[in-house]
This record gives structure tokens, sequence and C-alpha cells, in this order.
């Protein structure tokens, strides 16, 4: 890769400064090739009253025909290499309304040139009185970055008919991406190939049954009617409206959905929005993966070395003691040289070592890197370091434990996605990958790298409220979640990062909140990702959930309103 982030290809776009209504993204400007793009406010990309489409929608669909550049608002993009996009291929079919994609993992542009993968989501599809017999089409999608789990939420939307289709005009709406906030607006030349394919009828089930399964929703303001006292302003303490992607409340099992009205209107189909989870991936991905072995295979399994299933070279010695509960807790007793005589928990995070081992994109690079660490002093277990490599180191070990277990075509990612994700009713987590030059497939990373919805992540905050059970089906190991939750009686490694009411700790991938409530101090866990989303877990069975990309990590205000509710 030529630059830290650097493919579609695009025509040519200009960027206005404000937004325009959705008169301007009509059949005329998406029909006219040499049209320059406009920025649109979000209802441009929502139905106009209840028309259905003229006609159903499937086929192969070619994104990038043209090269070119679009524009991005942030200069930065010029200067990290941002302003390419994808070519890449999907399917697509259609069912009571819905654009379906097949592909709704991560779609990897292979180009070394290219920053950004991409993962596509289902949409709309509906006509208009004045389109002419046109059909209308748009759906959400991730631009994601290869190799930072930054993300933009984007929207493209065409129109079609009779085996004609017209450019898609794509724009960013909000963004999970702390160093690259931005604006964004492009016209795509598309290919479509209309044809029945092969599967589209289990596709299109399997979504329907999706749809069924939802959550119930409703406004965060509805908690009102559960408390009297319950303070929405709260909610918003140390937020900047236009930082915060999605937001609510998880209680009896309903979303409580916080406004979040962007800066060019509600994002147009929030139920499929997904965004970058940074860290939340340590905790959802390396965290419910080791308790999940521990339920089919035992507890032991925290206890095993890292040098029995990692390849160590002459770094053996170093890493002699460390066990995967080691790693889980950010405690491996090791840092790189230039960070040995630090005592900052995260100074790990900023250095240029990281940075390095961040860009590097092949799995064997990534470990020969991540293993060049010293003693820092004590063993194994006694001080918590914040990294996100031995969170890595972690994910290669289990990765190669799988593979001994239950054969070489095991794989750690495939493993949560059936064993987890897939038990609590999530069909899709895309997740990142290390990118392997001869073509294979790539390692899960697992320290960063999950695109979740904020479903998804009401689903996995439901799976540990119910203590790891679901559907009467025990998924996660009883006494190692409790131990992991802050339940018992271990109390997890000091962090030295204040919070309102004591010190923070981390456990098992978790981190733990301090709070005074009612003469006693508790222990609150919750998961933490770069930019400040979370996923915050109260004593009374209640959940906070949000994504955030202001590097506002407060969570307090808003869990001492979440106690209210009984």
């Amino acid at each position: 890769m030529r630059s830290l982030f650097v493919c579609l290809g695009v025509l040519i776009v200009l960027p206005p400064a404000i937004g325009q209504d959705r008169t301007e993204l009509t059949a005329a400007y998406l029909l006219s090739a040499g049209t320059e793009a406009v920025e649109v406010n979000a209802t441009a990309f929502r139905a106009a009253g209840k028309r259905p489409a003229h006609e159903t929608f499937e086929g192969l669909v070619e994104f990038g025909a043209v090269s070119g550049k679009a524009h991005f608002g942030n200069p930065l993009a010029k200067e990290w290499g941002l302003e390419r996009l994808p070519v890449f291929r999907a399917r697509f079919t259609s069912i009571d309304g819905y654009l379906v994609p097949f592909e709704r993992e991560v779609i990897v542009d292979p180009s070394p040139d290219c920053a950004w993968n991409i993962v596509l989501s289902p949409g709309r599809i509906w006509s208009e009185e004045e389109d002419d017999g046109w059909s209308r089409a748009a759906f959400p999608f991730l631009l994601a970055n290869k190799l930072v789990n930054g993300s933009l939420n984007c929207v493209g939307s065409f129109i079609y008919r009779k085996g004609r289709i017209s450019d898609l005009h794509v724009q960013v709406l909000q963004e999970t991406y702390p160093e690259f906030q931005t604006t964004m607006v492009a016209k795509l030349r598309l290919r479509w190939t209309p044809k029945a394919i092969s599967g589209s009828g289990r596709v299109r089930r399997r979504f329907r049954e999706e749809l069924g399964r939802s959550l119930k929703r409703h406004p965060l303001p509805d908690l009102t009617g559960k408390n009297r006292e319950f303070n929405l302003a709260a909610f918003a303490e140390g937020i900047r409206t236009e930082d915060l992607s999605q937001a609510a409340v998880l209680y009896e099992g309903e979303l409580y959905v916080q406004d979040t009205p962007g800066e060019r209107g509600p994002f147009p189909f929030p139920r499929f929005q997904r965004h970058a989870a940074y860290s939340l991936t340590k905790s959802i991905g390396l965290g419910l993966a080791l308790l999940r072995l521990a339920e089919l295979h035992g507890p032991e399994i925290y206890d095993e070395k890292l040098v029995d299933h990692v390849p160590m070279g002459s770094h053996e010695k170093a890493w002699a003691e460390v066990r995967f509960s080691h790693c889980l807790d950010m405690a491996t007793g090791l840092d790189w040289p230039d960070h040995v005589r630090d005592q900052g928990p995260r100074a790990d995070e900023d250095g240029p070592r990281f940075l390095k081992w961040l860009l590097t994109w092949d799995r064997d690079r990534k470990l020969s890197l991540a293993l060049d660490q010293k003693r820092i002093g004590g063993e194994p277990g006694q001080v918590f370091r914040y990294q996100t490599v031995a969170s890595f180191l972690l994910a290669t070990a289990l990765d190669s434990w799988l593979r001994k277990r239950i054969g070489e075509q095991a794989d750690l990612g495939d493993f949560l996605k059936r064993e987890v994700f897939g038990e609590i009713g999530i069909r899709h987590m895309p997740i990142m990958r290390t990118i392997e030059t001869s073509g294979e497939r790539g390692q899960v990373i697992l320290g960063y790298g999950l695109y979740p919805t904020l479903e998804d992540l009401a689903r996995i905050a439901l799976l540990l409220e119910r203590d790891g059970t679901w559907e009467g089906k025990r998924l996660l190991h009883r006494a190692s979640l409790r131990r992991s939750l802050f339940r018992g009686r271990t109390r997890g490694l000091p962090t030295s990062l204040p919070g309102a009411d004591g010190e923070i700790r981390y456990l098992a991938s978790f981190w733990g909140l301090s709070l005074e409530h009612e003469g006693r101090t508790l222990t609150v866990p919750y998961m933490s990702g770069h930019g400040g989303s979370a996923l915050l877990l109260a004593p009374n069975g209640a959940s906070y959930l949000r994504f955030l990309d202001s590097n506002e990590y407060l969570l307090t205000p808003m869990l001492r309103e979440i106690m209210k509710l009984r």
C-alpha cells in the first residue's frame, strides 16, 4: 500500500457546502453521466410516499466502471491517499420492498493502492410519480479502512428500469473514525446484469426471518414513562450531536433509541447501520470466544501458555510464562523495548512501534513485531499495560489451538460466527483480517476489527445480561463469565485511569467502572472502543450502547440514569 490510508472508479465530483433537498436527486441527475455530484439531505434516500417499485431487482452489479476520485471534505483524504474507492462486484435481490445484498461480510479490495474495503447492508426499492416509470433504490454501506478499523457510513442511490441502470450517487452521512471525520460525494458508473441468481430464494427467506426477529425499538424519551425522574439530558453530557452515530438504552429486551439527527438528517437505514467497533472487539471477540471455548472444552483453556501455540523463535524465553488469561487481562508483564520504563498504562497505543505494527499487512510480520518485547518487572498477571498486540497474540494462539483441536480447516473468526453470534441471532458480523500478499485468507485480528450494528450490540448485551444463556441453551461458561463481569471476588487490575467514583479496573477484556449506589460501591462492567463507543452493563439488567467518535469516554451520568429503571 502506498500510503497509510489509501479503490471504486468514480466520476469527478464537486463539494457544494450547502446540502440540497431531495429534489436534487432526480432521475435526470442520476441518468446524466456528465453531471457533477452534489450533497443532498438524508431524506433524499428515503421513499417519498408509499409507492412500490415498478419491478423487483436482482442480478450482478459492477461498481466503478470509470476510474477517478471521490471528493472528501477533509483535506487529509488527499494527504493520506484516501480519495480512491474500491472497484467491486456484488449480487443483489429484493423482497417486500427491500434491496438485499448477497455479500454482507467484508468485501476485500486486493489492490495495494486502495485503502478501503466494502461492507454492504440492506436498503430499499420504491418508485416516485415524477420518475417516468423508473424504480428507485438506495442502500447503506461502509467504506472500511483496510488497516485501522475506521469506517465511513455511506448511502448509495440509483434508479433502474427494464435492464437499464443509472449512475450511483454516493454520500457519506456519518462515520466512526475519530481521526477522519468528513463529508464525501461521488457519482459512480454502474453495470447491471439482470438475472436470476442461484440461492436468491434462501437469501430472501433468511432476510425475512431476520426482520421478523428484530428487537422492538422506541424513542429514548419513552423511558420517562418508566421513571419520571429519568433525565434525558444526561445522555448528551460531554457529547457533540454530530459525533454520535447511534446510541440506545436496552431495557427489558427492547431498545430505546437516542435521536441522532446528523448534519444532513438522521441516517436513513438505522436498523442496518454498521460501525467500526475498535476495541469493543477485544471483549466481543476474544472475551466471548474464550467464554464459549471454556463452556465447550473446560475453563482450563485460560491457563494455556502462549508458547505452546505461537511460534516464538528467539523470543520464547521472554514469553515462557505468559498464559491466555494474561493476554486477556492486558497483563503479560512485557512491553516493547522503548516502552519498558513507561508508567502510562496506554503508552503502547501512541508510539511509533504500534503504528508500524498497525500498518503491517500480513500475519507473520505482525507476529514478529508483536513478539519483540522485554520484561517490565514482576510476573505476568501483576501489572496492567494496555496492548492491542497482546490481543492479536491471543487471537493467533486461539486460532492455533482450534486447528490442533478441531482440524486444520478451523478458523477463530468462523468459530465466533457459528458458536456465538449465530446462536444469538446475529447472521452477519463482518470482521477484519490480516492481508496476505499470497492471496490466502488472513487471520482475524480481534484487537479491533468488528463492524456491528446497534442490534448486534444489543443481542450481545442480552446474552451477557442473561448470564450467558440464549433461549434455554448455555453458551458461555458461567463461572468464568461471572468472574469477567466483576461478579466474583476478583476485582481485576488497577488501570490508574480515574472514574467519577473511583479508579477504573480491567479484567478479562472488560473494564470496571466504580459506582457509589445506595451506600455500596459497585464495579460495573463495560466494553470500550476508540472514539468513545461503549457497551455498559448496569447492575439492574439494563444496558447502554453507543457508537461515538469524539474521544469522549464519560459513562457515569448515563449509568446513574439507567440505574433509576426498575
